[in-house]
């Protein structure tokens, strides 16, 4: 994570990459400490989907496999853990008024609510990198999956840092909708919104055991974490009517994807 020459940010008095890399860009690149916190953030995602996606099988090599997750797992949790030491005081929750067009005509406030957002999209990356990574502890086969209950535990640890991961890309979509931005924000958000809602939904079913979702042993896993059922259920429903106010128009995916949890929800309570 801390190699200079990918991230081109050699001294000026330094020219041995100019004599290995001759290819090289001129100058270096100076990132500012943002843009630095991002690459590194893509660095680690990139370690883990090359690790996922490795081999002739590609996915079903390593999600059959579950004491290869958790060493996949083992190896990354540092570097997501060392990034956050690094880069802890830029994941600042944005605040505020929301935005108008008084906003707008005010170009300091223009650009103070444009470093809210991009301090907010931060955030979501961070808490993404989390959740896409510590989700694989709970990726078990019934039929392969013999783990022994020290990996078991080890697997609740990191299905609760996804579940919190989760929790925390909602949080931060709550809190630009508020600022009244997030219907204009990129639809990478609104895939995380439904990747951090969809990983909430497994995690209910699985550990409510209604029938829909049979794996004992990811029950096993969830019940040594401290998540509540019903909490994960009123999340689901807030979701639901974040993305519905968000969307812009009904034929919006944040409308249909709102009917669909919402859908969702009054199903699960049926069955409590």
């Amino acid at each position: 994570l801390n190699d200079e020459y990918v991230l081109y940010y050699a001294t000026a008095n330094d020219d041995s990459s100019q004599r290995q890399f001759p290819s090289s860009l001129p100058f270096p690149l100076k990132f500012s400490i943002s843009q630095r916190a991002k690459i590194e953030l893509l660095r680690i995602i990139s370690i883990g989907y090359e690790a996922i996606y490795s081999g002739k099988d590609k996915q079903q090599t390593l999600l059959n496999d579950p004491r290869r997750n958790l060493a996949l797992l083992h190896i990354v949790s540092p570097l997501i853990e060392s990034w956050h030491k690094s880069y802890q005081e830029l994941l600042k929750p944005a605040t505020g008024e929301p935005c108008s067009l008084e906003i707008c005509r005010n170009r300091r406030a223009v650009h103070e609510l444009s470093r809210r957002i991009d301090g907010e999209s931060l955030i979501c990356d961070y808490y993404y990198c989390q959740l896409y990574i510590y989700s694989l502890a709970l990726q078990v086969d019934v039929k392969e999956s013999q783990l022994k209950l020290s990996e078991i535990t080890r697997s609740a640890k990191y299905v609760e840092l996804a579940y919190s991961a989760a929790k925390e890309i909602l949080n931060s979509a709550a809190r630009l909708h508020k600022l009244k931005m997030l219907k204009c924000m990129p639809v990478r958000w609104v895939t995380r919104i439904v990747r951090s809602v969809a990983f909430i939904v497994k995690c209910y079913l699985t550990l409510t055991g209604n029938g829909l979702v049979n794996n004992p042993v990811a029950n096993t896993i969830l019940k040594l974490t401290v998540i509540p059922a019903e909490e994960t259920l009123q999340t689901i429903q807030n979701a639901a009517i974040t993305l519905k106010e968000a969307s812009p128009d009904e034929l919006h995916l944040c409308m249909r994807y709102s009917t669909i949890l919402m859908y969702l929800c009054s199903e699960m309570k049926l069955r409590n």
